[in-house]
């Protein structure tokens, strides 16, 4: 009997046979990186038969730190036995005989097993469930039980356990390449960073460090925000920040007051193009939000990319509302750290354009090329 843990993966399975090898290496890593980044010892992890075994004497810990692993559906901490009917029911009447000593009532087995075997599912949750409930008192409660025992049976081997723990799912990370994510440590840059390393990307955050025109706060943010994505992420994560305060006092000096949120707008995803191509990034990511404020709105938004990108721009919360994007970072834990007020931009005037034209932004071309020129980054590591 051995200590594992079962790790399940979805989308992957359905790669053809070269993008899946490569996909389940990938995913192989980052479990790997994420059990030594938490100082879990392991003694091996085994790519099998759409799973991921990982053995380890400290699966239950094990299994609750590859919850953040992009790619991992869900993850077991079991034990590993002999297939015999005989074995598994042994070892079922064990753990609900230890169960029942600590007040629980009801039960129910929850059998898989491989078509070569020769019982069917039903047959394994009805021999195994009859030998626990006559050992044992316990009553069968299909529906809500207090106790849920896990069978997973392979033609060589099985798997006992009675807790799952779920993950994000989606693609290992490193399975679509390098994209630079516009960041800003609030909600909706946070979760749209979260999801492009969700479907498999390299992400590199971009900072615009407005300086003197937003609160300190706002630097606070950046870090402790980026410091729990890190937590995701099976390696360093690179923060590149962008001096942008100067960029701000010329838009705020030389820029119709109508216009400033535009330009501003135009500024970040030409100087987030440029560095795109620097560091071998194949898009940018936005956080933004169809109509959320006014650079957002689908006119600005059509003006600004004809304005000054010559790069895909990705933007995973396009359809969102605020309240959807604040839930869906309550469950993946970051909204405690992205929804921290930092007070307001002050470069924002008091009536922005909502509808702006090409040739309103034709106008301050000069500063959009200026300010992708002159932008200089340099780098912080996330670790």
């Amino acid at each position: 009997m051995r200590r594992t843990v079962v790790v399940r993966y979805g989308e992957i399975a359905l790669k053809g046979p070269a993008t899946r090898s490569r996909m389940e290496k990938l995913l192989a890593q980052a479990i790997r990186a994420r059990l030594e980044y938490c100082r879990i010892p392991f003694d091996s992890i085994d790519v099998l038969k759409a799973r991921v075994l990982v053995y380890t004497r400290e699966n239950v810990s094990a299994a609750e730190a590859l919850s953040k692993v992009f790619g991992v559906v869900s993850a077991s901490p079991a034990l590993e036995i002999s297939n015999d009917i005989d074995e598994i029911s042994k070892l079922c009447i064990e753990i609900a005989k230890d169960a029942a000593s600590r007040g629980v009532k009801t039960f129910a087995i929850r059998a898989r097993r491989d078509k070569r075997y020769p019982m069917t599912s039903k047959d394994v949750e009805r021999i195994v469930g009859q030998r626990v409930k006559d050992a044992t008192g316990l009553s069968v409660n299909l529906d809500s039980p207090d106790l849920e025992i896990g069978i997973e049976i392979w033609i060589d081997r099985a798997f006992i356990y009675t807790s799952t723990i779920h993950g994000p799912g989606g693609l290992p990370y490193g399975a679509e390449g390098a994209v630079v994510s516009l960041f800003s440590g609030g909600m909706d840059s946070a979760l749209a960073s979260w999801l492009a390393l969700k479907r498999g990307c390299i992400v590199k955050l971009l900072y615009m460090d407005p300086g003197k025109f937003w609160s300190p706060k706002a630097r606070d943010r950046v870090t402790k925000v980026a410091k729990a994505i890190r937590e995701w992420v099976p390696e360093p994560l690179e923060l590149l920040v962008v001096n942008y305060e100067n960029i701000m006092d010329r838009i705020l000096h030389s820029v119709e007051p109508r216009l400033r949120c535009v330009v501003c707008k135009s500024c970040m995803l030409a100087i987030a193009a440029r560095i795109a191509k620097e560091v071998g990034a194949k898009a940018v990511v936005t956080g933004e939000s169809l109509g959320q404020v006014a650079s957002q709105t689908l006119h600005n938004i059509s003006v600004i990319n004809r304005a000054s990108l010559s790069i895909p721009v990705l933007r995973p919360l396009i359809f969102l509302d605020k309240e959807e994007i604040a839930s869906y970072l309550r469950s993946i834990g970051l909204f405690s750290y992205a929804a921290k007020s930092v007070g307001k931009c002050k470069l924002v005037p008091r009536a922005p354009e909502t509808r702006a034209r090409d040739s309103d932004v034709a106008r301050y071309l000069d500063v959009v090329s200026w300010a992708s020129e002159s932008a200089e980054v340099h780098e912080v590591v996330i670790d």
